[in-house]
């Protein structure tokens, strides 16, 4: 991912460590957060929990239990082969890092990660986390509100348990090891056995699955992990309900916009691969290294983040004591923009455009950001297999969802979604074993550079953007692997792209044509596309990326 992330708000992706230690960890007993990045952050008196013990049903240790230097918590450094030892380093540290691993593109971007998983509990402390809680329950005022004890809030930005059963040690910790890896307290001493140790260096990765780990190495697991929460999840018996809905976002919470290859590309590595790219693990179904996976992880973060967002649509509508508190219908699975646009002039663009389609004006989209690119993905070859399995009940779905809201079928809607994510699931299952050759790669690079592509939206333009970019990834690294230099047609692809993205950047507002002063004052600016232009995009920007790309790779058959 070269800088497209700039679209997504979030706060960043978790990806995987690769688990090696040469000594036995701290006791899970005593083990506590010994991180210094959080010494001045949680305010004294602010404990949770029980202070000094952990509950009983609670296996989390803390990343203390993981942060010895001989662990994880060495010096940092730029040996892919050493990253096991510093993973905890480079998740702890504050400071902008350097690309740990050679990629096939490399912009100055990569020199400034910045892994903020680290901080995410200590934000709820911020004047902006009270205010929005503040702002979501209607107190009177800032200091009443308290995020860090809000279940809504722990559940994405620390362990998803509730928050007055957890010692503060570990929420301290904000999204730490054990978020991704597992409560570490049945399998942290296992991990280091010798023959555990031997097995994993000789490639044969083999994840205490059956202890709690999870193995994080797959593709598509660590997918559903960074999903969990950066799309959302229905609670269930071991956790609480991660939803970031309507109401939040009005608070001011950002909206989600998970796109897992473009989380990936920002995220500062504290992993490696070089333990099994050799051996039978470098043979598993699910697993690549990251600089080979760049299709497998757009393909598998498509599927993966529609199957979160079906689930979760599926839970906010089902009707009973436990969850029929959700608002209804979720304004935020639709389009944003068609309600939060410009106010100063009229007709639009967007509303030009909605009247060329026949559409009413003010008619929402539903799913314009998580569903345009599986359809686009499924409608290819040779993923047509899957058509029929989930295009008729997604169709069906956006069908029920555009009905007028006094008319929606909650439980229709609930028995659709739940349908479709059953068929996603399935899918993503049969994509983890799929193979991603060059030619399957330029195959779907010359389908999505479709001339007719017309987006209806900036969420679909954004989408197509972040699915070109990783197929282009694709399409250099086999190129690099086979000795292909890079020249001026390439260049003019990337730039092209390069265009797209510049098209699609948040504009600030020309405050000289505001209505009025009283506006100015207000209004500065709108963290909305305010000037998207959909003809425009397609004709100033697509298309002649498009262009670039077909003529580059003339010659093959787009199917």
């Amino acid at each position: 991912m070269r800088h497209f992330a700039g679209f997504v708000v979030a706060i960043a992706l978790v990806g995987g460590f690769v688990w090696r230690t040469a000594t036995a960890p701290a006791s899970p007993d005593t083990a506590t957060n010994n991180s210094a990045t959080h010494a001045t952050e949680i305010p004294p008196g602010k404990l949770i929990g029980p202070a000094n013990a952990l509950a009983k049903d609670l296996k989390y240790i803390g990343v203390g239990g993981c942060a010895a230097a001989a662990c994880h918590g060495g010096p940092l450094t730029s040996d892919p082969s050493r990253l096991w030892n510093c993973s905890y380093t480079i998740w702890a540290t504050q400071e902008p890092l350097a690309a740990t691993e050679n990629r096939a593109i490399k912009t100055a971007d990569h020199a400034r990660l910045i892994d903020k998983h680290n901080r995410s509990y200590s934000v709820l402390y911020e004047k902006r986390s009270k205010r929005i809680v503040q702002l979501l329950d209607h107190l009177p005022d800032i200091e009443s509100a308290q995020p860090q004890k809000d279940a809504r809030c722990v559940a994405c930005h620390s362990v998803p348990r509730d928050p007055a059963t957890v010692p503060i040690s570990i929420l301290a910790d904000g999204v730490g090891c054990e978020l991704c890896h597992g409560p570490a307290k049945d399998w942290i001493v296992k991990h280091t056995e010798k023959q555990w140790i031997a097995a994993y260096e000789k490639g044969d990765y083999k994840p205490l699955t059956d202890l709690g780990m999870i193995d994080t190495r797959s593709l598509l697991s660590r997918a559903r992990i960074c999903a969990g929460c950066h799309v959302g999840s229905p609670g269930d018996a071991t956790q609480l309900t991660r939803d970031v809905n309507h109401d939040l976002i009005a608070a001011g919470h950002p909206r989600l916009d998970f796109s897992y290859h473009a989380f990936l590309g920002v995220m500062p590595k504290h992993w490696s691969d070089s333990a099994a790219r050799s051996g039978p693990a470098a043979m598993k179904p699910g697993f690549k290294t990251d600089s080979e996976s760049h299709a497998e992880a757009w393909a598998i973060g498509q599927v993966v983040a529609a199957e979160a967002a079906l689930k979760l649509l599926a839970h906010r509508a089902a009707v009973d004591d436990k969850v029929s508190s959700c608002p209804w219908p979720e304004f935020s699975e639709y389009d944003c923009y068609a309600c939060h646009h410009e106010l100063g002039s009229f007709p639009s663009p967007r509303q030009d455009a909605a009247k060329k389609r026949s559409q009413p004006l003010g008619s929402l989209r539903w799913g314009s950001w998580y569903f345009p690119e599986v359809q686009f993905l499924i409608a290819s070859e040779p993923f047509r297999k899957w058509y029929e399995d989930f295009d008729q009940p997604l169709n069906e779905l956006k069908a029920q969802m555009a009905a007028p809201i006094a008319t929606l079928d909650r439980k229709a809607i609930q028995e659709s979604a739940t349908k479709a994510a059953a068929a996603m699931r399935r899918m993503a299952g049969e994509l983890e074993h799929q193979s991603f050759d060059q030619d399957k790669i330029d195959r779907l690079l010359l389908r999505a550079a479709d001339e007719n592509f017309s987006p209806s939206d900036w969420d679909e333009a954004a989408q197509r953007l972040l699915t070109l970019d990783a197929l282009w990834d694709a399409h250099q690294f086999f190129q690099s692997q086979r000795g292909v230099p890079s020249g001026k047609d390439e260049q003019a692809v990337t730039d092209a792209l390069d265009a797209i993205r510049k098209k699609l950047e948040f504009p600030p507002v020309d405050t000289k044509n505001e209505p009025s002063a009283e506006v100015r004052r207000l209004n500065p600016h709108f963290d909305s596309p305010v000037r998207f232009d959909a003809e425009a995009i397609r004709t100033e920007a697509f298309k002649p990326a498009f262009a670039r790309i077909h003529s580059l790779l003339a010659g093959k058959e787009s199917k």
